[in-house]
């Protein structure tokens, strides 16, 4: 193969890579919300995985599948704690992810969710004992302020992307 067809396929790769990457979707603090497996669950089919958190500390075997992602948040408030050094926040919901969360505060109040933040493992929080606000979300304070803050910022970017609005 001569140079000049050499450097004409090396310049098509790279071009096809440059197009492939132009097309994936860009998204960065991305939640994902999982139930924990339980006994019952397929740990040998793949239904099931292992969290860590992004130090290595914390881990947890989780439902493969979660209920909620960030492709349904449309918007995001930071919510301080009592004592001002843990933050939580306030994630506004879809019509269709407004439904699935209410429907799961009224069949699995009490249970716990883990959060993923980008594939990590965040935290826990809570589903509410009854419903609240229709169509809001809100997560523990599990977060310092600035991590809040960039969830938070990147939710309407992370929810376009992913709706095309």
């Amino acid at each position: 193969m001569s140079i000049r067809n050499k450097v004409f396929l090396l310049a098509m790769s790279a071009a096809l890579l440059f197009t492939a990457c132009m097309d994936e979707k860009r998204t960065v603090f991305f939640m994902t919300f999982h139930q924990l497996a339980g006994p019952s669950d397929s740990y040998d089919g793949g239904m099931v995985i292992v969290a860590r958190s992004a130090d290595g500390k914390e881990e947890k075997t989780l439902r493969r599948i979660p209920l909620l992602s960030s492709a349904y948040i449309y918007k995001a408030e930071v919510e301080p704690s009592r004592d001002g050094r843990h933050f939580g926040l306030r994630l506004f919901l879809n019509n269709h992810a407004g439904g699935i969360w209410h429907e799961l505060s009224i069949y699995h109040k009490g249970e716990e969710l883990a959060v993923l933040v980008d594939g990590f493992y965040a935290g826990m929080t809570a589903i509410p004992p009854r419903p609240g606000e229709e169509g809001v979300l809100v997560v523990d304070p599990i977060w310092n302020r600035r991590e809040a803050e960039l969830i938070a910022e990147h939710a309407k970017i992370n929810y376009r992307e992913y709706n095309g609005r």
